[in-house]
């Protein structure tokens, strides 16, 4: 913005017409209104007539506005007030703009609550598993060096990567006498809740290829898939540890070394080696313990 400012004013030396540079000084205020708000607007606004003003009382033929001195203060006046109310307006919508994307930002996050709540009601055993899952992911994408904004939709998937298995796991999660058509039936939650989650909308878009392809983030022949994103494969790591770690409803859980063995094992075939190398490097540090359920 300073540079655009700096640019107009130099122009005023440069160019012959110079009446037609006080459109120009448009452009700073517009940009200081879109992207820094109101009082910036206003400043830049206020800033351009002051300049243009003290251009005019040096020299009162550089604008060649009007005949005499008079119109031509009245001139720029006139610009002047038009230039301050247009900072006034796209100031104001900025911060309208703003407070829509804090409001947004609170329906978010209250969906996203909502979402964990009813996708951990499918059992006692999978009370904090996503809560775990999310913190881990979390973690190991900030290791890695993911953006801010990568390292959220970590958060998110982590999150709800197992929002899919909600509407079987009444009926299938958990038993250990599945038959074939049944353990078929568990196979795809993965893109099930990916499905659901793309109902949202825009708000989860980025999230929607994490739990798509979390579940099985390699190709069959173990080759590595380009198009899934590395937040596919932090999620898939981070839910395997979680699962071996803390157990189910038929099995106890592991120390975590046992976890990491198994990811070692698979590493390179279903688990990214950089994220298994990641987590190894952020475990002791950033794993919950599973909570500790007190007999009534």
């Amino acid at each position: 913005v300073g540079t655009i400012f700096l640019g107009v004013v130099l122009m005023n030396f440069l160019v012959v017409h110079r009446a037609s540079l006080l459109n120009f000084y448009y452009l700073p205020v517009l940009v200081t209104g879109l992207f820094l708000g109101l009082r910036s607007s206003l400043a830049a606004s206020l800033l351009s007539v002051g300049f243009v003003s003290l251009f005019n009382a040096i020299d009162p033929t550089r604008f060649a506005l009007e005949a005499t001195a008079a119109e031509s203060w009245g001139t720029i006046a006139l610009w002047g007030c038009f230039l301050v109310l247009t900072s006034l307006v796209v100031g104001t919508l900025h911060e309208r703009n703003v407070d829509r994307h804090a409001q947004l930002r609170q329906a978010y996050l209250g969906t996203l609550e909502i979402l964990t709540k009813y996708l951990e009601s499918g059992g006692e055993h999978a009370l904090g598993h996503s809560t775990r899952v999310s913190h881990l992911a979390t973690d190991v994408a900030r290791r890695l060096g993911l953006s801010d904004e990568r390292i959220e939709n970590c958060r998110v998937a982590g999150l709800l990567h197992d929002v899919g298995r909600v509407e079987i796991a009444g009926d299938l999660e958990g038993r250990s006498d599945l038959s074939d058509a049944e353990r078929e039936a568990l196979e795809p939650y993965s893109q099930r809740g990916a499905r659901m989650i793309d109902a949202l909308g825009e708000m989860f878009r980025d999230v929607v290829p994490i739990i798509e392809y979390h579940q099985d983030p390699y190709a069959e022949d173990g080759r590595v898939n380009e198009y899934v994103p590395i937040e596919a494969h932090i999620v898939a790591a981070a839910d395997t540890f979680d699962q071996i770690v803390s157990g189910g409803p038929r099995r106890a859980g592991n120390p975590p070394d046992v976890a990491l063995a198994e990811l070692e094992k698979w590493s390179g075939s279903q688990y990214s080696p950089s994220v298994v190398e990641a987590i190894k490097r952020t475990v002791p540090r950033s794993v919950p313990r599973a909570p500790v359920r007190v007999p009534a």
